[in-house]
C-alpha cells in the first residue's frame, strides 16, 4: 500500500510539473505571435523617432541625446521594449559555431559600458587566461549577457556601493559566465518568479520582465541553463552555464 501512495504521488507530481510546462508553453507561443504583430507596427515609428532627433542635433550642431534628453530616453525605453519583444517573435534556430566566451562577454559588456559609466559603476572583470569556447549562436549569448548585465545595472544604481563582477571560465567541465552585483539581491525570490514572462521589478515604462524568460530560453536551446542565488554580502549571482563543445582544448 505504501508503495501505491508513493507512485501515486509521484504521478501527481509529475503531472503537475508537466501542467506548469505545457502551461507556460502556450503563454509563450501566444506571446510571439503578438510579438512579432507589435514590432512590426511599432519599428517603423520608433526608428522615425529617432532619425527626427538625429536630424535636429545634427542642424544644431549638437551632440548625441543632448538636445531633447527626456524625449531621447523615452524612445529608448520604447526601443529597448520592442527589442525584449522582438526576442520572442524572432525563430529560435540560429547559424551555430565555435566562438571564445571571454569575447561574447566584451562585446556585452562594451554595450552596456555607457550605463556602467553613467551610474558610476565599478565594472571587474576576471576572465580565465585560456579560451573558453562554446558552441551556439554568438549573438544570441550576447543577448543573454546584456540582459544579465543590465539587470545587475538596475540592482546597484541605487546602492552606497555600486559593483558588478563578471566572471568567465570553465568549471566542472562547462563553460560560465557569472555576473555578481551589489544590489538587494533576490528578495526571496526564486529563479522560476524570475523567468516568468511579464514578472519585473522595474517601475512601470522601464521594462516588461521578458528578459530573464528569453535568456532562459535561449539558454535552454543551447542545452545550458541560468542559475541565480544570493551572495553572502546580500546581492545577486547569476550564472550562465553551457556545454563546452568537444574539441575544447
Amino acid at each position: 500500500m505504501t508503495q501505491e501512495i508513493e507512485v501515486r504521488r509521484a504521478a501527481e507530481s509529475d503531472l503537475k510539473i508537466a501542467k506548469y510546462e505545457l502551461e507556460r508553453s502556450s503563454k509563450l507561443a501566444a506571446l510571439g505571435q503578438l510579438s512579432a504583430s507589435i514590432t512590426h507596427e511599432l519599428g517603423q515609428p520608433i526608428s522615425a523617432m529617432r532619425n527626427y532627433l538625429t536630424a535636429e542635433e545634427i542642424a544644431n550642431d549638437a551632440t548625441p541625446n543632448s538636445l531633447n534628453p527626456l524625449l531621447s530616453g523615452l524612445v529608448e525605453r520604447m526601443q529597448n521594449i520592442n527589442d525584449q519583444l522582438r526576442g520572442f517573435a524572432t525563430p529560435s534556430v540560429r547559424a551555430t559555431s565555435i566562438f571564445d566566451l571571454r569575447h561574447a562577454t566584451d562585446a556585452a559588456v562594451d554595450l552596456v559600458a555607457h550605463e556602467v559609466a553613467a551610474a558610476d559603476i565599478e565594472l571587474i572583470k576576471r576572465y580565465a587566461n585560456h579560451p573558453v569556447n562554446v558552441l551556439g549562436s554568438q549573438q544570441q549569448i550576447e543577448q543573454v549577457l546584456i540582459n544579465l548585465l543590465r539587470n545587475a545595472v538596475d540592482a546597484v544604481t541605487t546602492q552606497t556601493i555600486r559593483e558588478i563582477t563578471v566572471i568567465v571560465d570553465i568549471a566542472d567541465d562547462r563553460a560560465f559566465v557569472r555576473v555578481i552585483d551589489t544590489g538587494r539581491g533576490l528578495e526571496g525570490r526564486t529563479l522560476g518568479d524570475l523567468e516568468e514572462p511579464f514578472m519585473t521589478t522595474k517601475p512601470s515604462g522601464q521594462g516588461m520582465g521578458l528578459g530573464l524568460a528569453i535568456s532562459a530560453q535561449i539558454a535552454k536551446d543551447m542545452k545550458g541553463r541560468i542559475e541565480a542565488l544570493d551572495t553572502t554580502k546580500g546581492g545577486a549571482e547569476f550564472t550562465l552555464w553551457l556545454p563546452l563543445p568537444e574539441d575544447q582544448p
